[in-house]
């Protein structure tokens, strides 16, 4: 499946133990719904890549997998909602911005 609209990398991961490494996109499809793509990064993996289909997810979806995410790899900086935070502000994806900047807001409250 083939999809015209610019795709956007959030992270760019490499396994400890497996070694492996692995990239998360996002593309933009307008009206707070978004296309997240989980692929091997072929310069770190090195076994037969996987292709996986990207999986749509509405704003409120992906903005709270890009916490979980961030949360349990243990980054205090968090750097996928930051990444997230930027393409939102870029493409006009106004409530994944709200959403994103309301997290970061509760974690400087609670800090």
């Amino acid at each position: 499946m083939k999809f015209s609209c610019k795709w956007h990398v959030l992270y760019e991961g490499q396994g400890s133990v497996s070694g492996n490494g692995w990239i998360e996109e996002v593309c933009y499809l307008g009206h707070e719904q978004w296309l997240l793509s989980l692929r091997d990064d072929p310069a770190w993996s090195i076994g037969e890549l996987v292709v996986q289909e990207p999986e749509e997810r509405s704003s409120a979806d992906l903005a709270a997998w890009v916490e979980d995410m961030d949360a349990t790899d243990g980054s205090v900086a968090y750097p996928r909602v930051q990444a997230l935070l930027g393409v939102a502000n870029e493409v006009g994806a106004v409530r994944c911005a709200a959403l994103l900047q309301q997290f970061l807001r509760n974690l400087e409250d609670n800090a």
